[in-house]
C-alpha cells in the first residue's frame, strides 16, 4: 500500500479530504497533514510519503518551493498540486518541476478521485518501467560477467561477444586488469574512474577492473593497488580485451605468491624469479635417503627439515614446487627399490603441490610424504623377513629329522646366519636351536606314545646319540622317555 499526505492552509479542505476519499479503494493511507509549507517539509523528512498532495499557495514556504526541496530529497515522489483559477504561472512552473498531475479548485470528490486513480496508474507504470529497467540492467551486467569470463579463458569468441556487449555501455574502457582475490571476503573500493566486476570461477574468486580513463603505468598501478583490501594478486593492465587471459594467469600466479609470502597486494611484475636451487643440499639429499633405507623416521624428519630451511630462502614459489616433486619422486624411486608399493604411474605429485600454499604447508606434506614412503620400505622389510622365517620353519619341518644347522637354514632363507639368527627369534620369539629341540621332543613323544623304541625314536628325529636324546627329553619333560612310554 502507499502512503500519502496532504498539505493545504484551508483546514476545510483538509477536512473534506480526509473523511470524503476512501482512499483505500485506491490502495493508499494517508498517513499525515500539514497546514503550511515549513511543516509540510519536517512532515516531509520524517516521514518520505510516496505521494503528496500540495496547495500551491501555502504560508511559510509555498508550494512550488516545497515541491522542489521534496523532489530534491526524493526524487521518486509523486507530487499532486492544487491550484486556483489566477494559479496558471505557478502551474506552469510545477509541471517543470515534475508533478505528476494537478487539481483546479474547488476540489470535489470526483475530481480527486480521477486524480487518484490517474496517479496509481502511473505510479504503478513507473514501477513496471523500473523493474524492466532493473531486470535489464541485472541481464547486462550477467552478459558482461560471461564474455570477461569468456576473454579471461581466452576463448575465441570472446572479443566478437565483448563488442556487441559493449554496444549497450556510454562510456569507452581504455584498459582491463584482472585480481584474483585469496577468498570471496575481500573490501572493494569505488572508485570513479574504475568499474569493478567481481567474478567467481570455481573456487577461486576474481575481480576485473575495467578503466573508464586513460592512466600512466605507474597510477594504474597504484589506483589498481588502492581499489581493494585483502590479499589479492594483480596481473597487469592491457588496453585491449584480447589479452585479459595474460592479466588473469599473471593475477593467479601473484594471488599464489601472495599466499606463499604472506602479503596482501601483490603486483604479477614485483615477483622475482630465480630458477636455481641453493647448492649445498645435495649432502643433505644423501642424508635423507639413508635414513629412508634405514627406516630412521627421526633422522629423516630433522634431515627434511633442513633441507626445506635451505629451499625456503629462495623464497621462489615455483622452485620450491618444483624441488619438493623431484625429492618426491627420487623418494618414491629408493621407496620402490627396497620393495615398497608403487602409487601408479598416473600418481601426480606436482598437482598435489599446486593445491598448497606455503611454506609450511609444503613442509609437512613432503614430511607426510617421505615418512609414508619410509613406512612402505619398513612394510616391505617385515614382509620379506615373515616370508624368509615362514620358509625357514617350514624347511625345519620337512628336515627336523636330518643333521641341519643354523648355518643351513640362513642359507635356505637367503640371508646370512648372524642375520638370521637375530630375525628368527624376532619373530618366533625364541632361537633357532630352541625351535629345533621342541620340533624334535614334540615327534618323539607321538612316536613313544605309538610304541616306538627309544633308540629308534632318537634316530627318528635326528639324535644319533641315544644317551644325547635321554638327556634332553629330560630336561624338556622331566622324565625320559622309556618312562615317558611306559606311564603314556
Amino acid at each position: 500500500m502507499m502512503r500519502a499526505a496532504l498539505f493545504d492552509d484551508e483546514f476545510i479542505v483538509i477536512q473534506g479530504l480526509q473523511t470524503m476519499v476512501c482512499w483505500e479503494k485506491f490502495g493508499i493511507e494517508l498517513i499525515g497533514t500539514a497546514q503550511n509549507g515549513l511543516e509540510a517539509l519536517d512532515y516531509f523528512e520524517a516521514n518520505k510519503p510516496d505521494i503528496i498532495l500540495t496547495d500551491i499557495r501555502m504560508p511559510g514556504l509555498d508550494g512550488l518551493a516545497l515541491i522542489e526541496r521534496i523532489l530534491e530529497l526524493e526524487s521518486t515522489t509523486l507530487c499532486i498540486v492544487f491550484s486556483g483559477f489566477n494559479d496558471t504561472a505557478y502551474l506552469k512552473k510545477a509541471i517543470k518541476l515534475g508533478v505528476v498531475d494537478y487539481l483546479e479548485k474547488p476540489v470535489t470528490l470526483s475530481k480527486v478521485e480521477d486524480v487518484l486513480a490517474r496517479t496509481i496508474k502511473k505510479a504503478n507504470e513507473i514501477k513496471r518501467i523500473k523493474t524492466l529497467e532493473t531486470e535489464w540492467e541485472i541481464n547486462k551486467q550477467e552478459r558482461l560477467k560471461q564474455v570477461l569470463i569468456q576473454l579471461m579463458l581466452h576463448h575465441e569468441e570472446g572479443e566478437k561477444n565483448w563488442e556487441q556487449v559493449m554496444q549497450s555501455y556510454s562510456k569507452k574502457v581504455y584498459g582491463f586488469t584482472v585480481l584474483a582475490l585469496a577468498s570471496k571476503d575481500f573490501i572493494q573500493k569505488e572508485k570513479p574512474n574504475l568499474k569493478s566486476i567481481p567474478i567467481r570461477s570455481g573456487n577461486e574468486y576474481f575481480l576485473v577492473l575495467l578503466h573508464l580513463t586513460a592512466l600512466s603505468s605507474q597510477h594504474s598501478k597504484d589506483l589498481v593497488t588502492s581499489n581493494v583490501k585483502g590479499q589479492v594478486g594483480i596481473g597487469r593492465t592491457y588496453t585491449e580485451p584480447g589479452d585479459l587471459f595474460k592479466s588473469y594467469q599473471q593475477a593467479r600466479k601473484a594471488c599464489r605468491y601472495a599466499k606463499f609470502l604472506e602479503v596482501s597486494a601483490l603486483h604479477y611484475e614485483d615477483i622475482e624469479t630465480y630458477n636455481t636451487a641453493p647448492q649445498d643440499v645435495s649432502s643433505i639429499e644423501k642424508a635423507i635417503f639413508a635414513s629412508m633405507r634405514t627406516t630412521d623416521e627421526a633422522n629423516l624428519k630433522e634431515h627434511v627439515m633442513s633441507w626445506m630451511k635451505e629451499l625456503r630462502q629462495t623464497r621462489q614459489l615455483e622452485l620450491m614446487e618444483r624441488e619438493i616433486a623431484r625429492m618426491v619422486y627420487l623418494g618414491l624411486e629408493v621407496a620402490k627399490e627396497h620393495g615398497a608399493q608403487d602409487p601408479g604411474d598416473d600418481y601426480d605429485f606436482h598437482q598435489e603441490i599446486r593445491t598448497l600454499n606455503t611454506s609450511e604447508a609444503m613442509e609437512n606434506w613432503l614430511l607426510f610424504k617421505m615418512i609414508s614412503f619410509l613406512n612402505g620400505i619398513q612394510q616391505a622389510k617385515n614382509k620379506e623377513s615373515q616370508g624368509a622365517v615362514e620358509r625357514a620353519e617350514v624347511f625345519i619341518e620337512n628336515y627336523y629329522h636330518k643333521d641341519i644347522t643354523l648355518q643351513d637354514v640362513a642359507a635356505r632363507a637367503g640371508m646370512s646366519a648372524t642375520y638370521f639368527s637375530m630375525l628368527f627369534k624376532e619373530t618366533t620369539g625364541t632361537t633357532y636351536i630352541k625351535y629345533l629341540t621342541n620340533i624334535r621332543i614334540e615327534k618323539a613323544k607321538k612316536l613313544l606314545l605309538n610304541g616306538g623304541k627309544v633308540k629308534e625314536v632318537s634316530e627318528q628325529v635326528g639324535y644319533h646319540s641315544y644317551r644325547h636324546f635321554t638327556e634332553v627329553f629330560k630336561k624338556h619333560t622331566g622324565v625320559s622317555p622309556g618312562l615317558y612310554r611306559v606311564k603314556k
